[in-house]
C-alpha cells in the first residue's frame, strides 16, 4: 500500500527526508497557498506571507475536527477558558459554515482577516514570496534531487 507523507513538507530536503523514511510520495498543502494561481484573496495571501510557524495553532474552532490554521481573534476566542468546547464534526462546521463563507468572500474588506479561516501548516513560515506554481514545483524537485545527490555522495562506496 503506497504511503504519502504529509505535514511539515515545504521544500525538497523535507521531501527527501520523507522519502528516505519510506514514503512513496508527499502531500504538500501550504506550499500552494501563496502561488500566483491560488484562489487566495490578496489580504489572505499577505497574512500567509507575513506568518511564521509560531503564528499557527491547531484548533477545532472551524469544523470540530483538529486543523492547523493561522491564529487570529476567532481562534483566540475559541481557545479562551470561558468559551465552550467546539462541537464535534460535522456540528461545529454547521455552526461556522456561514462565517467561513462570508470571510472568504470578503477577505479583503475591513477586518475580515482578523476572524478568517486561514488553514496553514507550520511550514508557512518558510514561504515569503509569491511565485508561480511552476517555480514552486521546479524548486521542490531541484532541492529534492540536490539532497539525494548529497546523500548518495556521503554513502561509502562498496566494490
Amino acid at each position: 500500500m503506497p504511503v504519502l507523507a504529509a505535514g511539515g513538507i515545504g521544500n525538497g530536503r523535507q521531501m527527501a527526508a520523507a522519502m528516505a523514511m519510506g514514503a512513496q510520495g508527499i502531500w504538500a498543502g501550504s506550499l500552494w497557498l501563496t502561488v500566483e494561481e491560488s484562489h487566495s484573496q490578496p489580504a489572505q495571501r499577505e497574512s500567509y506571507l507575513n506568518a511564521t510557524s509560531e503564528d499557527t495553532i491547531r484548533s477545532r474552532a472551524w469544523t470540530g475536527k483538529p486543523a492547523r490554521m493561522l491564529k487570529n481573534k476567532w481562534t483566540e476566542a475559541w481557545e479562551s477558558d470561558d468559551t465552550p468546547d467546539p462541537l464535534p464534526m460535522p456540528l461545529q462546521g454547521m455552526v461556522t459554515f456561514d462565517a467561513i463563507r462570508r470571510t472568504a468572500m470578503y477577505a479583503d474588506k475591513g477586518e475580515a482577516q482578523a476572524v478568517s479561516f486561514n488553514a496553514a501548516g507550520q511550514v508557512i513560515g518558510q514561504i515569503n514570496e509569491v511565485e508561480s506554481a511552476k517555480n514552486v514545483v521546479f524548486k521542490l524537485v531541484s532541492e529534492y534531487v540536490d539532497t539525494l545527490e548529497k546523500m548518495n555522495a556521503s554513502m561509502p562506496q562498496i566494490d
